[in-house]
């Protein structure tokens, strides 16, 4: 093939994906720390090991980008799980950016960028993606964080080796039986040692659903949160929005979505149910 040949090809390539086709090449800047919405990380993971299951591949970082998205911070502010190759879940309250009151804000698409690896301080830029959309749940409660769950739909599809984790479906959600199983929880937080911002992750078996734990706040809903104890390690801040995995019959689902914990993230943890929103999720991918 001739050269001419050769850029022709490359040409009609480049045209049927587009500028934005992989990851958000025209952020320029990478910023230190997390930024305006580092409040928003309630809850890191203490005491955890290094990624090592295809699942964590889909847990993923959410950055701030400012100056008309050409500069973004490196600090995650929360985390998200892949659920399709162009939707992310993640916590309601990462996405509420109002200062009070019980109404929330959700924060603009063109302010939130997605990051796909395991530690953004070494390769950011390369895989970044811009948003288009995002959701919090109708019934979010800020005050109770009840029906903490929120939805983010990428530019584009990830361009990333790496497949998504489903939501988990009503069909195959949880029930008293789950509770003493174990649960593997991902996320970018805070470690017991103070660091955050690499991807880490640990297992922690279901306490309850709802949260009958020492300490817990009354209230917790059974219908669509469940909880665990933390003596052990387990999500804190940063961790929030990230991913429960659960697996049934080996294969693992996205079964809850970290939502908050006690202060020092030593005695309980609490998730959102992802199968109590399965349809919600679900008919956001189909759009």
């Amino acid at each position: 093939m001739t050269r001419k040949a050769l850029l022709l090809a490359f040409l009609v390539v480049f045209a049927a994906y587009g500028c934005d086709a992989g990851p958000a090449h025209n952020v320029t800047e990478v910023l230190p720390g997390a930024g305006d919405f580092v409040d928003h990380a309630t809850l890191p993971i203490f005491n955890g090991a290094p990624p090592d299951a295809p699942e964590h591949a889909a847990t993923v970082s959410l950055h701030q980008l400012v100056s008309r998205g050409t500069r973004v911070y490196v600090q995650p502010f929360c985390s998200g799980t892949l659920v399709d190759y162009d939707v992310v879940v993640t916590a309601a309250h990462c996405l509420d950016t109002a200062k009070g009151g019980s109404k929330f804000k959700t924060l603009a698409p063109s302010s939130l960028a997605i990051y796909v690896g395991d530690n953004p301080s070494v390769d950011i830029l390369s895989h970044l993606y811009r948003v288009r959309q995002t959701l919090i749940n109708p019934s979010y409660n800020r005050i109770s964080l009840r029906n903490d769950i929120a939805l983010v739909r990428l530019s584009t599809g990830i361009a990333e080796a790496i497949d998504p984790v489903s939501n988990l479906p009503t069909s195959l959600g949880l029930t008293t039986a789950d509770v003493g199983s174990w649960a593997n929880f991902a996320g970018f937080g805070k470690t017991e040692t103070g660091s955050a911002g690499v991807k880490l992750q640990v297992d922690l078996p279901i306490g309850s659903l709802g949260c009958t734990i020492t300490g817990c706040p009354s209230g917790v809903s059974t219908a669509t949160q469940f909880s665990y104890a933390q003596q052990a390690g387990g999500p804190c801040f940063g961790d929030s929005g990230g991913p429960a995995f659960m697996y049934r019959s080996g294969v693992p689902y996205l079964a809850g979505v970290t939502s908050f914990g006690d202060s020092r993230c030593t005695v309980y943890g609490v998730s959102t149910r992802v199968d109590a929103y399965a349809n919600w999720i679900n008919t956001f991918i189909a759009q």
